[in-house]
């Protein structure tokens, strides 16, 4: 039987000791760009990679109604049309992935046979301050939809109880 010389065990030992110092230089961290905890000095991932997920519930619904307070109009003291309030909750899952906000969307029916015009200011009785000027234009027994036309940070509830149209002009009529 033939005995190991001194060089070949040297050559395993060499190769050994290259194989730790290799594999013990890992550093392991998230190596998916794509995460929100990617790690540029990472080669080894290690299974810890987070990413961003955005959870979107509806909260409510509410109506909201125009009324024609112009002492001088055909409609005066009418409900001429009819808004629906919605809002949604967008929730993310970490913070550095986003704010936590309600975002509120709008459509707005005609309730009458003529188109309206106007510039109203949309309040919500359940978020103090919140308010937004707008110029309304429905056409005679329309429905438009405003999509997304307001948002505020929070973390938790995105409930409407309530709002109202108040017009600063006239209500005109075509």
């Amino acid at each position: 039987m033939k005995h190991p010389t001194i060089p070949s065990i040297l050559l395993i030992l060499l190769i050994s000791l290259i194989t730790i110092i290799s594999n013990s230089c890992k550093q392991e961290g998230c190596t998916d760009k794509a995460a929100i905890n990617y790690s540029t000095i990472a080669d080894k991932d290690d299974g810890t990679c987070m990413y961003c997920k955005t959870t979107i519930t509806k909260c409510d619904t509410a109506s909201i109604f125009l009324f024609d307070y112009n002492s001088g109009s055909m409609y005066y003291m009418q409900n001429v049309a009819r808004g629906f309030l919605t809002t949604y909750h967008v929730k993310y899952n970490y913070p550095t992935c986003g704010t936590d906000s309600c975002q509120f969307f709008l459509t707005i029916q005609n309730l009458i046979n003529k188109d309206i015009d106007c510039v109203t200011d949309i309040r919500l009785y359940s978020v103090v301050g919140f308010s937004v000027l707008t110029h309304l234009k429905i056409p005679a027994n329309g429905t438009i939809d405003y999509g997304e036309f307001g948002s505020m940070a929070s973390p938790t509830d995105c409930g409407i109880p309530g709002g109202e149209f108040h017009t600063y002009d006239l209500i005109f009529y075509h």
